[in-house]
């Protein structure tokens, strides 16, 4: 049997004047692990698209088991033994966990499938993989982690041989991480390959064995995980050194107001709080324990003092709520900021002066490609995210509401949005961060609140942050 399952020769794609791939080679260890990774507009997950017959390429090979195949659809790729589970999923939140799954089945129109064997057959199946999952509640149900399950047995019971992860950890905790590399070991135990594309250096050298590295559409290399580490992964990715740890702030720049209360929530509310001008708050918890109730709070603050605090937001789920997505990008740009002077004219919007800051920022913030007109929508998740963060940080709010500010971000764009909120901060703003990433929240606040059952549970100081009694009270509350 051939030991490269899947091989990329010299595979190239063109959308409008912007090459996606160029050129694009590397190979596919059977029954392993293989990441890819790269800044975002890469190439990453555009290639996995041509692999799964999602787009066509204009040049190039690609060799399934040695052999050349033109894979042209989706029913194509299946029949090759190929599945993938996209960054954001695609369910029937009304419909049970079961439906989902049945919905998956390739049968014909005359054939009636019986629920009840299905369910005994899929449960074996969850079984062999490790997967625990709650057939009959609703998708709108379960758990983002149980969510993904679902997604993944949905090709599962496809025969897949290799699947295709794109950003697979964006939306998890990191309890639900933990769990997930577990069914990832489990699944190439059983002889599946699996392909990961992911901007999490750290789950990278923690799960997989080989890593392609992509820049600009090329392969730089493609290497053993256990022969590289993550300085050189990320040097590789965005051609610089990395900083990975918080620089020390310059106290001359901060604003004269610093340290003043700039957002309260009052004591008589189950989620009381304050942030300071010139302070980073981190808010930390397992998904669903009343992050969205906190977010909510704090915008019916902002309606009812819009007058007296300019607040930037970045969303919690920037396609729900933070854009339109069919509309262009100098569209979602001016979104909340129509009326601005600089933008309207006696009712009339200037789109050339539109057009020339939506540039301006994409150019800041290396938004690839800087297309204005281009609908938000064609973007990959994290150059939608740093649109996001462009919109919202140009304009130098005095509150940032900073909602997973870095979810499916590449790590140079990390660094340069962490870089713009220490700004933020030292010109006085205050910033609520509310993130699953502990790394994140552990490098750039100052105080760091605990979510639990839609209560604050634990604060603590940068000086006695301590990621075990952190975890501890995520998990269940309970303090050291």
């Amino acid at each position: 049997m051939n030991p490269i399952v899947v091989e990329f020769q010299d595979v190239t794609k063109v959308f409008g004047n912007s090459k996606a791939n160029d050129q694009l080679s590397f190979k596919i260890k059977r029954n392993s692990i293989h990441a890819l990774v790269g800044e975002n507009g890469a190439g990453k997950s555009t290639a996995m698209k041509i692999l799964f017959g999602l787009v066509s390429a204009d040049s190039g090979k690609i060799l399934i088991d040695g052999k050349p195949e033109r894979i042209h659809s989706t029913l194509r790729a299946r029949a090759l033994g190929l599945g993938m589970v996209h960054q954001h999923f695609v369910l029937a939140t009304e419909h049970s966990a079961l439906e989902n799954v049945l919905f998956s089945e390739t049968v014909s129109p005359f054939q009636i499938l019986n629920r009840t064997q299905k369910k005994i057959e899929y449960q074996k199946l969850a079984e062999q993989y490790g997967f625990q999952i709650p057939w009959d509640k609703s998708v709108a149900e379960l758990s983002v982690g149980e969510q993904q399950r679902v997604e993944i047995l949905k090709v599962l019971q496809q025969k897949a041989r290799l699947l295709i992860l794109d950003e697979p950890t964006a939306v998890l905790t990191p309890q639900e991480v933990l769990g997930f590399f577990k069914n990832l070991q489990e699944l190439k135990n059983q002889g599946c390959t699996i392909v990961l594309i992911t901007h999490k250096l750290k789950e990278v050298l923690a799960i997989c064995d080989t890593v392609t590295v992509i820049r600009q559409g090329h392969a730089v290399q493609t290497l053993a995980v256990a022969d590289t580490n993550q300085d050189q992964l990320a040097e590789m990715m965005v051609g610089r050194r990395i900083q990975w740890s918080r620089r020390e702030l310059n106290p001359g720049t901060s604003a004269p107001k610093q340290n003043e209360p700039i957002l309260k929530i009052p004591a008589h509310q189950p989620l009381a709080f304050q942030v300071n001008a010139g302070e980073v708050v981190g808010v930390a918890g397992v998904e669903g324990n009343g992050q969205t109730e906190l977010i909510e709070a704090i915008l019916n603050i902002k309606k009812a003092q819009a007058s007296k605090i300019h607040m930037g937001v970045f969303p919690e789920d920037r396609l729900r709520v933070g854009s339109v997505p069919k509309a262009s990008v100098m569209e979602n740009f001016i979104l909340g900021f129509d009326s601005d002077p600089a933008f309207c004219n006696h009712g009339w919007l200037r789109w050339n002066e539109v057009k020339k800051s939506t540039v301006e920022s994409l150019q800041k913030y290396d938004v690839r490609p800087v297309s204005p007109e281009l609908p938000f929508e064609q973007f990959s998740g994290g150059n939608q995210q740093k649109i996001i963060v462009a919109r919202e940080l140009c304009r130098n709010p005095e509150f940032i509401l900073a909602a997973q500010p870095t979810r499916g971000v590449d790590v140079g764009a990390v660094e340069f949005i962490h870089e713009e909120l220490l700004r933020a901060q030292e010109r006085g703003a205050g910033i609520l961060l509310i993130s699953f990433d502990l790394d994140e929240l552990l490098k750039l606040s100052a105080r760091i609140l605990v979510l639990f059952n839609k209560k604050f549970v634990l604060e603590l100081d940068r000086e006695n942050f301590n990621e075990l009694e952190l975890g501890r009270a995520m998990g269940s509350g309970a303090r050291t």
